[in-house]
């Protein structure tokens, strides 16, 4: 018995203008066949009332959910599209079709979701700092901190749990958690850092505003960390792999993200990380901008010291 025998898969033959012809079910039988990894095609199991729609099942060589399987499927539809008259389609569906599909849409939405979400908590981090160069600096480290946390999960589901894959959509609901999860934190720190910068410069300024938020960031990191890990313990290998993964995210950006990361490059770029604030903006207090200007110069000079 080939593999294919735990799923196969549907393919209904249409004929558009009446009903569907032994010649049309023959040609697309014919036509499976002779596709790399199909085992066997069965005989029409059954048409529909209209007699319009006949039915074929069609069993693969190997295991029906491996990406090769997968791969499979638009090769059928394009061969059957290929060698069907017009007025004849062929259906491809049932569990490896579904997979394929699910796949290709997570893989489009992914791509769409991803700019599209980075796009808007620039605006958002760049209208809060009124600078250029921070909202950059913190996009970067955000997506740094969700593909290096997809890796480590990826390792450790492949070698710890000893999985041999993750779920489909597992990268696209891992980012939107983190990001949004993230972006709390970051807008917390740094609302509080620039604050604090307009005082007593970028450096000092950064130190203050994690002492002071640091707690509040960490606690409320250790605690979302462990909600989303009680996942982990459930039956059902999705939500487990999604609990360990936004555990670990979240984690990893509390305690090495916005903790060290953050601060350090901030500490090192110095007050050009709030261009171009430096040069025309007043960090909040009256004067315009010349007070901006004298602010910006004591920035400086308490960064240089």
């Amino acid at each position: 018995m080939p593999a294919g025998n735990l799923d196969p898969t549907n393919v209904l033959i249409e004929r558009k203008d009446g009903p569907v012809r032994p010649a049309d079910v023959a040609a697309a039988k014919r036509t499976l066949e002779g596709v790399r990894g199909v085992d066997r095609v069965s005989p029409p199991l059954e048409q529909s009332t209209d007699k319009r729609i006949a039915s074929l099942n069609v069993v693969f060589a190997d295991d029906p959910y491996t990406s090769a399987a997968f791969d499979r499927v638009p090769v059928m539809r394009s061969v059957l599209d290929k060698a069907l008259p017009p007025e004849v389609s062929g259906l491809v569906g049932g569990g490896s079709a579904t997979s394929y599909d699910y796949d290709k849409a997570n893989k489009r939405d992914l791509k769409v979701i991803v700019p599209l979400a980075l796009v808007v908590i620039g605006l958002i981090l760049a209208v809060l700092l009124r600078a250029a160069v921070a909202p950059v600096v913190l996009i970067l480290s955000v997506v740094a901190s969700f593909f290096g946390t997809l890796g480590l999960s990826i390792l450790f589901f492949r070698f710890v749990a000893d999985e041999p894959g993750i779920d489909n959509s597992l990268p696209t609901f891992a980012f939107i958690f983190l990001v949004a999860l993230g972006v709390d934190y970051t807008i917390f720190l740094m609302s509080r850092v620039r604050e604090e910068a307009a005082k007593y410069g970028t450096r000092e300024g950064t130190l203050r505003a994690l002492s002071a938020t640091g707690p509040v960031i960490t606690s409320a990191g250790i605690v979302l960390a462990a909600v989303f890990c009680v996942l982990g313990v459930l039956p059902l290998i999705v939500l487990t792999q999604v609990g360990i993964i936004v555990g670990l995210g979240i984690l990893l950006d509390t305690f090495v993200v916005r903790t060290v990361i953050i601060p350090a490059v901030f500490t090192l770029i110095g007050p050009r990380i709030w261009w171009p604030a430096l040069r025309d903006a007043d960090y909040g207090s009256s004067g315009g901008k010349s007070h901006g200007r004298h602010r910006a110069g004591a920035i400086a000079r308490s960064d240089s010291r």
